[in-house]
């Protein structure tokens, strides 16, 4: 169970995750929500702050989504953020 949160919590949509069947409640599936979004906001902020100047090369935006998609193949190894 505890990988299906992890798992929900990283992918681009809750929809997407094998985490969605398993929260039949529409209140536990938005509060699972928002901590996603507060996870994966954490994750793309250190990113962000980690490559200054990729995301000055390619521009605030693209690092934005591509910092999204990063997040959501390669999920932190370790629950201290600065190693990420």
């Amino acid at each position: 169970p505890q990988a299906r949160i992890v798992e929900a919590l990283l992918r681009t949509t809750f929809e997407e995750s094998s985490a969605a069947d398993a929260i039949p409640d529409p209140r536990l599936r938005r509060a699972l929500a928002v901590h996603r979004g507060t996870v994966r906001h954490a994750l793309i902020e250190a990113l962000r702050e980690a490559f200054p100047a990729v995301r000055a090369a390619v521009g605030e935006e693209y690092f934005r989504a591509l910092a999204a998609e990063f997040v959501a193949r390669h999920p932190p190894r370790s629950p201290v953020l600065q190693e990420y």
